[in-house]
C-alpha cells in the first residue's frame, strides 16, 4: 500500500465504551419506551437518550438468546450485528439507544444486518419525530405506535 492512499481514522468507526448501551437500567429504559420495529429477525427497541452523558450518541444493546444457536452462533451474529453498526454508525439517526433483540435464524451477511439495522433506525426516529408533543426523554410517554394505538396521558 502506498503511503499516499487516503486511509479514513481510525477513531472513526471504533466501538468504544460511549457507543454500548451498558447496565440493565439502559436496556429496562429502552424496553420502557415501547418503541420498536421489528426487520427479518431483528427486533430493535429505540428511545432517544438525550438525556444522558453520551446524548447525542447513537448507543447500541444486543440481546441474543441461547434459542439463536450455541455461542459459536450467537457470538458470530453479536459480531456481525455490531460490525454492522459500527459501519454504518454515520448513517444512523444521531441520538438513540437501540436495544437488538435477536430471534433465531440462520447468520446472515455483513451487509443484510447493515440493511436491516439501518431501516429499522429510520423508522424508529420517523416514529419518535412523528408526534410532535412528545417528551423525547420520557421512557413512558412514547410516540404513537405503527399500529396507531396512543399512550394514557395523565392530566
Amino acid at each position: 500500500m502506498s503511503d499516499d492512499a487516503v486511509q479514513p481514522s481510525r477513531g472513526d468507526f471504533r466501538f468504544g465504551r460511549r457507543f454500548r448501551m451498558r447496565g440493565a437500567a439502559a436496556f429496562d429504559l429502552a424496553y420502557a419506551a415501547r418503541a420498536r420495529r421489528r426487520e427479518g429477525p431483528l427486533l430493535v427497541y429505540g428511545r432517544p437518550n438525550r438525556d444522558l452523558v453520551d446524548a447525542g450518541e447513537t448507543r447500541l444493546g444486543l440481546s441474543v438468546s441461547r434459542r439463536c444457536g450455541n455461542s459459536v452462533t450467537r457470538h458470530r451474529v453479536k459480531r456481525l450485528i455490531r460490525e454492522a453498526f459500527r459501519t454504518t454508525r454515520s448513517e444512523l439517526p444521531k441520538g438513540y439507544d437501540l436495544l437488538v433483540v435477536v430471534h433465531p435464524h440462520a447468520p446472515l451477511r455483513l451487509e443484510d444486518y447493515r440493511r436491516l439495522l439501518r431501516r429499522a433506525a429510520e423508522a424508529l426516529d420517523r416514529q419518535w419525530n412523528s408526534t410532535p408533543d412528545c417528551d423525547r426523554t420520557s421512557p413512558i410517554d412514547p410516540p404513537n405506535s405503527a399500529r396507531g394505538e396512543v399512550s394514557p396521558q395523565s392530566d
